[in-house]
């Protein structure tokens, strides 16, 4: 701990300003001088011991100063821009050593320094032995210029105890090459060892720069050659000119650099239930068949965790690939209770309490999480906040992480068909033996460990309570909100598509005329033809919100043809317009209905034809929403059409390509058997 109090050429660091206190003033007042600036300021003595009293002052050696931001030495240069990216806990102070020897030295110089007190040299030469006998330290006596050099330390030193320790770490020779030789290192190392491909060592960077003094001397004249061949040290020296962070950023990426510095701060911290709650993709490590006993695939998984209980209060599985559709159905499931989907379960004996709007939600930096139905969602819940993490940076969101794990491990690679977490232990897969679990099955399975197992398990994290027993304790005094109508969770996740006509026909939008009796009435009281902003889902097509012009009223308004459209999702829609196309090309006219039958027909028929490439993009397009029990009961899927085909009878390739143009990477299986 250095020592400093207000006297003349003091400098203080105060309010982002260097000054030098001149002197105090004959009204008790001190002048103040600012380095940088040279501006004369006045304080009273009581504003200075206030501001330092807040901490806003801090006294500063002068020579320590000095050495912040005049020294040349790599050492210095390296501090100074350590010192500057750190916060203001870092103090700059002289350093103290840990040896308790050296501290001791310390103070016997100190002792010199006060006993010869305005002597000079050669009155200091006259008692040196007298003194040295008194104070029996060193070995031998010290020569005057030695006293008058640990004078010079520690006069006006914040702290001259630690100004008199050795230091020898700064002894020895600098700068003992010229500066051509390192330009030459900096070029190599930027040049060659910061480079991640080739990604070569400090020893083949040194052997490189050698090379190219040699090169250089070769064409300088005699009398202009360089000196000497750099060592190992200094070519150490020159890398270290770069911060650890950067260097590494280069040779082996940013993303690897992010997660080796990484720190932790404790982890993510969360008091109350609906506090926060994180959201995460996963695919399934499992591979299922359908209900015709063909391999199905992995099935996608989102999940909405609460981080405070470690409890998932909604999820999603199934076909569709991370993106708005499966955020908006786990989002959607997550806010409602699940007394009545439960009953969809029957072998579930426990209850899943948890449900309810979250006040923040933590997502990943994907293109589906900055999507406008996003923010219209959290807007339609009360204006819950959203935070999203760095890329590749899984420690902002842990706990659902850490859920994911315990999934994966716990229940998933327990069952048949599992592709385990290491591609080496998958080498014994036999896909005609392992694949032996239906996705319905799956269904019941999943479900009955979530909410009997996972539920009801003693977590430390939670004090060895259950996440379902931890919920009924804490939810006690927390709002759980939700809708005022069930209904009201359409307007979820919804796109505003501005301006659209509306007249006789109704409100036609991407090839789909949407209509109703409310438009009528509508019309009849705003006119025959409107320009009316609506709010599509790309979850299900078949129903749009109308914006009553100049109102707050919503109109939920069906398609014409809601047996085509009803359940029916944006991507599945592209497919059947692009089918309906290639039958445009082909001279037939073909209505969307017709187009998704086609598909569904190539589907059947590629089934029986042991054609299984595909089979998760099958899957995709089948798929309805598992959430809701009026479009497909228990079920994850609908079954696929089994309709007949010839046997001779092919798909045709490129109409094939327009359903299969987007797959998610699945383990390949090499055949299939089927009893």
């Amino acid at each position: 701990m250095g020592l400093a109090t207000l006297r003349p050429n003091q400098l203080i660091r105060w309010r982002n300003r260097l000054l030098k206190l001149v002197g105090r003033l004959p009204d008790g007042t001190w002048h103040l001088d600012d380095v940088s600036s040279g501006l004369i300021d006045k304080q009273s003595e009581e504003a200075l011991w206030s501001a330092f009293e807040l901490n806003e002052l801090v006294f500063i050696c002068e020579d320590d100063d000095k050495d912040r931001f005049g020294s040349n030495s790599r050492k210095s240069d390296r501090d100074k821009t350590l010192r500057d990216s750190l916060s203001q806990d870092a103090v700059a102070t002289p350093i103290a050593s840990d040896d308790e020897e050296a501290r001791k030295r310390a103070l016997h110089r100190l002792r010199y320094v006060k006993v010869t007190e305005g002597l000079n040299r050669q009155q200091i030469a006259k008692i040196v032995d007298q003194l040295w006998k008194t104070l029996g330290w060193p070995s031998k006596p010290p020569y005057p210029l030695s006293i008058l050099d640990w004078r010079r330390k520690s006069r006006d030193a914040l702290d001259p105890v630690a100004t008199l320790i050795e230091r020898h770490d700064k002894k020895g020779r600098r700068n003992r090459h010229d500066e051509d030789v390192r330009e030459i290192l900096r070029d190599v190392r930027d040049n060659h060892y910061l480079k991640p491909n080739p990604r070569i060592s400090v020893s083949r960077a040194l052997k490189k720069a050698r090379d190219q003094i040699r090169i250089a001397n070769d064409q300088r004249p005699a009398s202009d050659r360089l000196p000497r061949l750099p060592g190992r040290r200094l070519m150490e020296a020159i890398i270290e000119e770069i911060p650890a962070r950067e260097r590494y950023a280069k040779r082996f990426g940013p993303d690897s650099a992010l997660n080796t510095f990484r720190y932790s701060l404790g982890g993510v911290h969360v008091e109350e239930p609906l506090d926060r709650a994180e959201v995460d993709h996963t695919p399934l490590a499992v591979v299922l068949l359908d209900d015709d006993l063909f391999p199905w695939g992995r099935a996608n998984g989102t999940v909405v965790f609460d981080s405070a209980l470690a409890c998932p209060t909604g999820v999603y599985w199934g076909a569709e690939v991370p993106s708005i559709v499966s955020v908006s159905r786990a989002t959607r499931h997550s806010v409602s209770t699940k007394t009545e989907f439960l009953k969809r379960f029957p072998n579930v004996k426990g209850t899943w309490p948890c449900f309810g709007v979250h006040k923040t939600y933590v997502y990943d930096n994907g293109l589906e999480e900055h999507a406008q139905a996003l923010r219209q969602a959290h807007s339609e819940m009360g204006g819950s906040t959203s935070e999203f993490c760095g890329r590749k940076s899984p420690w902002f969101k842990p706990n659902v992480e850490r859920y994911l794990r315990t999934q994966d491990l716990d229940f998933l690679q327990t069952i048949p068909g599992a592709t385990m977490e290491n591609f080496l232990k998958r080498c014994n897969f036999n896909p005609k033996k392992d694949l032996l679990l239906r996705k319905s099955t799956f269904d019941q399975v999943f479900m009955k460990w979530l909410v009997d197992i996972y539920l009801r398990t003693p977590l430390a994290s939670l004090n060895n309570q259950a996440p379902v027993d931890a919920w009924q304790k804490r939810i006690i005094g927390v709002e759980q909100f939700v809708p005022t109508r069930t209904v009201l969770l359409e307007r979820l996740f919804l796109r505003k598509e501005k301006d659209r006509r509306l007249d006789h026909e109704g409100i036609e939008y991407d090839c789909l005329v949407y209509n109703s009796r409310d438009m009528g009435s509508l019309r009849a009281q705003l006119g025959a033809v409107l320009h009316v902003d609506i709010w599509v889902s790309d979850e299900n097509l078949g129903y749009i919100q109308v914006c009553v012009p100049n109102s707050d009223i919503w109109i939920r308004v069906p398609c014409l043809d809601l047996q085509y459209a009803d359940g029916l999702t944006r991507w599945q829609h592209e497919k059947c317009k692009a089918m309906r196309r290639v039958g445009e090309d082909e001279g037939r006219e073909l209505s969307l209905a017709q187009a998704r039958q086609e598909i569904e027909d190539l589907i059947a028929n590629e089934m029986k034809e042991f054609r299984h490439a595909h089979r998760k993009r099958r899957a995709r397009f089948q798929e309805k929403d598992p959430m809701h029990a009026e479009h497909n009961g228990a079920s994850n899927s609908t079954p696929a059409p089994q309709i007949p085909a010839p046997e001779d009878d092919k798909t045709d390739d490129d109409t094939s390509d327009l359903l299969w143009d987007e797959d998610t990477p699945v383990p390949e299986l090499d055949s299939y058997t089927t009893k």
